[in-house]
């Protein structure tokens, strides 16, 4: 949300390892405390990129730099837009703020830990090192790299004691929209006054009374006859504009940026602003050799477009990305699909199914349900995000697992959010009560990925595959069916036989096309999405040697269409591309 508030943005810090965790005990966090003598570094930036000794660290890390505190008239917040760990904020050496959310924007509000215009100590501890199974993702281990540091960027804003503080626009193609501005008052004084908003075709007024400390929703109820929806092939976005005024002056405007669309299931289709859709794409990590996950902003907006070129209409992601991806999936057309990141949550040994149904996973629970809240709050008004997932590849039959993800689709209904729901699967789908809570079935399936040579196709992927999408049809005969992963590991420029032997980029072109010749198949059938757009380093050990069969026995993962560093793999490329001109 843009403001009229001045933001400066915080760039140049310094930086120390903290491998042993002594930082505290010995004050790193004091203002007095030397700090010159640390890294000098920039945000946003991987720690990962620092040097190469800093390659794989994981563990804690410290920041520090100064800001100028505002005028006694306004209150000094320090906002991340994400960061690569768990982190603790001080101020003047004063614990101000922490998180224990990698994936998403947080606010530190310092004003009670400064002096009008003078100078303030900022220091961050960030610890980007696995949390355990009651921290998201669930999981016993992570894929992806859990790249550490002020991975996001950092801000400095001077805010308005009284402010509009979100606004959520529920804009539909036939052109109606709710809005609903959030009026926030920190003086110690009632507030009484007007929000006043501006939409295509139309300007409102409301009055507005809001209590010392106190927070106040206005909600207006809008039409235009004459604006276009957001799609894919039409990007049109609009701009709505509030302010809030005293005596009819304007004491603090917002605005955001969005886009009238509608997304709905009928039967078993997938409809955009009344029309049939077929989800085309892949999955990407937030990752991009040599930059890590902080990537400048033109080689994202580039990466993108070079997905739309491939075919595709759509990214996958398992966890919140940075702002900026969405920024330009709107501007350029890209649907998203976003995940609260709770990946392969299961009852597998040690624990038993007992055991595990036993657990205390209150904590888990508490993070996974303020995540969706806070992607809610920091991405409702994207018309790029489209669909909204509960977790990847856990065990959704599981009475614990299947409550969590009906609490969790329940609470992202409750929002009323325009967007579909689901569940991700990769375990086999038992009777047609379990998914019922999602509006289509989305499924993982790498049927074939561990054959030889194309002679065992016809088992793996004629069969296995062809008999997991029958059983979907069976239990689920009235909604749409998607695949949301299946891919092939191949090294790029590798070349071979298309019929034999793994890791070449012949044999994979060859598995992308029989595997999905056989999704396509299924009349329900309505997405193909392919793991995945890049190749990405494996966090170490999330590939054990008992695996090797599944993944490339290294911590580097081949599946994508192009290298890290976006160099095509041509042969998958265009087998890919193929694949999407036919599906439509």
């Amino acid at each position: 949300m843009k403001t009229t508030e001045r933001r400066t943005e915080l760039r140049t810090w310094r930086f120390v390892v903290d491998q042993n965790d002594i930082g505290e005990e010995f004050g790193w966090h004091k203002p007095e405390y030397d700090h010159d003598r640390w890294m000098e570094v920039e945000a946003y930036r991987s720690w990962e990129t620092y040097d190469l000794a800093m390659a794989d660290y994981e563990g804690p890390g410290w920041y520090h730099t100064t800001v100028r505190a505002p005028a006694s008239d306004k209150r000094l917040v320090l906002h991340f837009d994400g960061i690569g760990g768990i982190a603790k904020v001080f101020v003047n050496g004063d614990l101000a703020g922490e998180t224990d959310n990698r994936y998403l924007p947080f606010d530190v509000d310092a004003t009670p830990f400064l002096q009008p215009g003078q100078d303030a100590a900022v220091t961050v501890k960030v610890d980007n090192s696995y949390q355990g199974r009651d921290h998201l993702t669930g999981g016993k281990n992570i894929e992806w790299v859990l790249y550490g540091g002020l991975t996001h960027h950092v801000y400095a804003e001077e805010r308005e004691l009284c402010r509009i503080s979100h606004l959520c626009i529920r804009a539909q193609a036939d052109g109606t929209a709710t809005v609903e501005a959030t009026v926030e008052n920190a003086l110690l004084i009632p507030f009484l006054g007007t929000v006043k908003l501006e939409m295509p075709e139309q300007t409102l007024e409301e009055k507005v009374t809001v209590k010392a400390g106190g927070i106040q929703l206005v909600t207006f109820d809008c039409k235009a006859a004459d604006v276009k929806p957001w799609s894919p092939d039409d990007p049109n976005l609009y701009c709505c504009k509030a302010e809030l005024c005293v005596l009819g002056k304007a004491v603090h405007t917002a605005e955001e940026r969005f886009g009238y669309r509608t997304i709905e299931v009928r039967g078993t289709e997938i409809f955009l602003n009344g029309e049939k859709l077929k989800l085309r794409g892949s999955n990407r990590y937030d990752e991009y050799a040599p930059y890590g996950n902080c990537a400048p902003e033109a080689l994202i907006r580039e990466d993108l477009l070079d997905m739309k070129r491939c075919g595709m209409n759509l990214i996958r992601t398992h966890y919140p990305q940075d702002p900026i991806h969405y920024e330009i999936a709107d501007e350029i057309g890209l649907m998203y699909m976003i995940e609260v990141p709770l990946n392969w949550w299961n009852p597998i040994k040690p624990e038993t199914a007992e055991d595990f149904a036993a657990m205390d996973w209150t904590p888990l629970r508490a993070q996974a349900t303020d995540t969706l809240d806070r992607t809610w709050q920091n991405y409702c008004n994207h018309p790029c995000w489209v669909i909204w997932s509960t977790s990847n590849e856990c065990s959704h039959s599981n009475p614990t697992c299947r409550a969590m993800f009906e609490m969790l689709a329940d609470r992202m209904r409750s929002y009323r959010p325009g967007r579909l729901i689901t569940t991700v699967t990769n375990k086999p789908i038992l009777d047609s009560e379990e998914l019922a809570y999602c509006d289509f079935i989305s499924m993982n399936y790498y049927s074939g990925v561990i054959c030889d040579s194309t002679a065992e196709y016809p088992e793996a992927i004629e069969g296995t595959l062809r008999d997991k999408l029958a059983n979907a049809q069976k239990l689920y005969p009235d909604k749409p069916h998607v695949i949301t992963e299946f891919g092939y590991p191949c090294v790029a420029g590798m070349r071979g036989s298309p019929t034999e032997g793994r890791f070449t980029e012949d044999f994979g072109a060859t598995y992308f096309k029989a595997s999905s010749e056989e999704m396509m198949r299924d009349p329900q059938m309505q997405g193909l999405i392919t793991w995945c757009w890049a190749d990405y380093r494996h966090r170490r050990g999330f590939i054990s040697a008992g695996r090797k069969k599944l993944g490339f026995n290294a911590t580097y993962g081949p599946y994508g269409i192009v290298t890290m560093d976006r160099k095509t793999k041509t042969v998958v490329y265009d087998a890919v591309w193929e694949i999407f001109r036919k599906f439509r």
